[in-house]
């Protein structure tokens, strides 16, 4: 087990040290479409790609894409419609899919704790593309956190409103992107380890809902606060529960877990697959400054004031400038404090290949990984 951790270990520093050497963009400014025009061009696109994606059958995994903002209130639109490859964009287009398309319902969710700890939530089963409401509230919404989502339902799961990430409990948010591979082999194990209150709280009938009922039972009481070490940590001991009950069923196949949570102070995320050989689900992340959108329609990042620090994090980059975007690498925790301090952790839990581990690298190692140079850029 020793030689297996350490082959895992070396190989995430590897992968880490060749991801420093890809190439860097020198883009420094894109112009960008305004919400207005790029709801235009959304409508042009979407008969061709849809009449494509319903003809094909050889896709194995659906996966969404989903962001989520940490930092001075700003618009939802500047995020949701503005951006070069804006949210709403990825719902007819994404292009690090191999299909493009997310058009099975989406969610926002935002906090206005002005008003109260708990956030406010906007799901839809229309394509984020065409929902005309979606539009014009996220003009009219400001927001220092809130997270989005546009699903790719997996096969065989149910497009309802109910199954519309982001999914809320208490003051938290919850999203995924991936799927449980095979999970109707645990879903009643899982579903009988829950206390009464958030076993009736599932409402729909995806594994991101049942995945977030779990981890709130990890985290222990909801009510209390939580610094987003504890938030990330709970989020390992997750993927180590789901992967140990679905090695146990027999599934041989890789999972993939692009978890976020909230709660509205603090943020967590992750990105992982089972199988640290393969290349898990797309997750990047940017602490460039201050995110602005100027009435010219350009979308950037500007050197700030800490008071105006900004924080991001997308299944892809949001704007052109790579630069301002660092990939989270493979089977890594970020953790955002409420100061928008940022740290990220080489995770300790794999299923293929090995027996479950449980945990985050030795203290010397996850110093280095702190350091956010070693996370790699595109």
């Amino acid at each position: 087990m020793a030689a297996n951790r350490l082959r895992s270990i070396q190989s995430a520093k590897c992968n880490l040290v060749a991801n420093r050497s890809e190439n860097r963009s020198s883009l420094t400014g894109v112009r960008i479409t305004s919400a207005q025009s790029d709801a235009e061009l959304n409508f042009k696109g979407i008969p061709r790609i849809t009449s494509a994606a319903t003809q094909r059958t050889g896709a194995v995994l659906s996966m969404c894409r989903f962001l989520c903002y940490r930092g001075p209130e700003i618009l939802l639109s500047d995020l949701l419609y503005r951006p070069t490859n804006s949210l709403i964009r990825q719902s007819f287009h994404a292009k690090e899919r191999t299909e493009p398309l997310n058009g099975d319902g989406f969610g926002v969710g935002w906090y206005a704790p002005q008003i109260s700890s708990t956030p406010c939530i906007f799901a839809s089963v229309t394509p984020a593309w065409s929902n005309q409401n979606l539009r014009r509230l996220s003009e009219h919404v400001k927001s220092g956190c809130f997270f989005a989502h546009v699903r790719a339902a997996s096969p065989g799961m149910r497009v309802s409103e109910a199954n519309c990430h982001p999914f809320q409990h208490g003051r938290f948010l919850w999203m995924h992107n991936g799927i449980i591979r095979d999970f109707w082999r645990i879903k009643r194990r899982l579903r009988a380890s829950l206390p009464d209150e958030l076993y009736h709280n599932i409402e729909g009938t995806t594994d991101s809902e049942h995945a977030f009922a779990v981890f709130l039972h990890l985290l222990g009481d909801v009510e209390d606060g939580h610094s987003a070490n504890e938030l990330g940590n709970a989020l390992v001991t997750t993927i180590e529960q789901l992967e140990q009950w679905t090695w146990d069923s027999g599934m041989s196949e890789p999972s993939y877990y692009n978890f976020a949570v909230t709660d509205g102070r603090s943020v967590a995320a992750v990105r992982y697959v089972s199988d640290p050989t393969l290349e898990p689900q797309s997750l990047y992340y940017s602490v460039a400054g201050k995110y602005q959108c100027s009435r010219d329609g350009i979308c950037s990042f500007c050197k700030c004031d800490v008071s105006e620090k900004t924080i991001i994090i997308a299944s892809e980059r949001l704007t052109s400038n790579k630069e301002d975007w660092f990939r989270v690498a493979t089977n890594h925790v970020l953790t955002i404090e409420p100061d928008l301090t940022a740290d990220v952790h080489l995770m300790d839990v794999e299923r293929i290949g090995s027996r479950i581990h449980l945990g985050l690298v030795s203290p010397q190692f996850g110093e280095q990984v702190n350091d956010k140079h070693m996370i790699g850029r595109d």
